[in-house]
This record gives structure tokens, C-alpha cells and sequence, in this order.
């Protein structure tokens, strides 16, 4: 009997000194990334207001889309981190993550909407300034909806994978509680 708990108690473990630093020195380094990540999307998002061009706004769109995913994938390296470490306090950093990167992707599909209502915006101006513009106004109006297409694509993925950590996570969590329950009656 006493093995079988020791068993059940392996997924909760205690770091040695050593593994606690260099825990913390890992954590340390994934929030940096994350911080500096996440500092360059809030510029880039407080920016469109600023753009005053179509073609500045798709720049603007391609950079933000290019370090929105190595946020999320900082992100879930972050994550797995965390649930491989298999200690009390990191499956709780792993939740509180899962929450932070879920308002994140808020502000992330809020900033794309805005994009692409501003890109609309640019379109039709540009259609009303001139007749002879129609043909290439409509295809920048395909162009900006197909990257907007593409940006909401990457988005779900994101969402997707994250949906999954966080159903891994709590799946963990609902066994470990079980686990604690059964040692708990026995």
C-alpha cells in the first residue's frame, strides 16, 4: 500500500535546491522573453491609430502577426515548462498563464478587428476618390481580407492549442484531487 501511494505522489513533487534554482532561473528567462514579447505587441497595437497608409497598415499587420506567434509559442514552451515540472506551485502558474494568455488573445483578435476595420475604411476612401481605382481597390480589399483570413486562421490554431494545455492542465489537476481523495478514504 505504502508504494502505491508513493506512486500517486510522484506527479506532486518537491525540487532539490539545485532543481529549485534552475527552476527559477528557467521561469526567469521564459517571463523576460514573454514581458519583451508581449511590450512589442502593445507598441505595435497602440501604432494603428498612426498608420495613415493601406500599405503601412499591412506592414504593421505582418509585424504584429509575426511576433504574436513567437508569443504563443514562447508561450506554450512556457506552459509545458510548467506541467513537466509537476510541483503544486508550477501546475498553478500553468492555470494563471492560461488565463493571462487567454486576455491576451483578446486584445490580440480585438487589435486584428481594428486592423481590419481600418483597413476597410482605406478601401472605401479609396474607391470614392476615383473611378479608376475600383479594380485595384478591390483587390486590396481581397488582399486585406485575406490576411485578416489568415491572421483569424493563425489566431484559432493558437486558441486551439492552448484549449488543449489547458484541458491537459485540468485534467491533471481533476486526477490529482482524485488521487488526493483516494488517499484521503483509504
Amino acid at each position: 500500500m505504502a508504494d502505491s501511494g508513493d506512486k500517486n505522489t510522484k506527479r506532486d513533487r518537491t525540487l532539490t535546491d539545485k532543481g529549485e534554482d534552475l527552476h527559477q532561473s528557467n521561469k526567469a528567462a521564459y517571463l523576460s522573453k514573454l514581458q519583451k514579447l508581449w511590450t512589442n505587441i502593445e507598441a505595435l497595437i497602440s501604432d494603428i491609430e498612426n498608420q495613415t497608409t493601406l500599405e503601412s497598415l499591412r506592414v504593421l499587420n505582418d509585424k504584429l502577426n509575426s511576433i504574436y506567434v513567437k508569443y504563443t509559442a514562447t508561450s506554450q514552451e512556457y506552459t509545458n515548462f510548467l506541467v513537466r515540472t509537476k510541483t503544486n506551485e508550477s501546475q498553478k502558474e500553468a492555470e494563471y498563464l492560461m488565463d493571462v494568455i487567454k486576455s491576451h488573445n483578446m486584445v490580440i483578435d480585438s487589435a486584428l478587428k481594428q486592423i481590419f476595420t481600418k483597413t476597410k475604411t482605406f478601401t472605401l476612401q479609396s474607391k470614392a476618390s476615383s473611378h479608376r481605382s475600383g479594380r485595384s481597390s478591390a483587390n486590396s480589399k481581397r488582399s486585406s481580407i485575406l490576411v485578416q483570413k489568415r491572421a483569424e486562421l493563425e489566431a484559432s490554431k493558437t486558441k486551439l492549442k492552448f484549449a488543449e494545455e489547458e484541458a491537459k492542465i485540468h485534467n491533471n489537476t481533476s486526477s490529482r484531487q482524485a488521487q488526493q481523495i483516494q488517499k484521503i478514504h483509504q
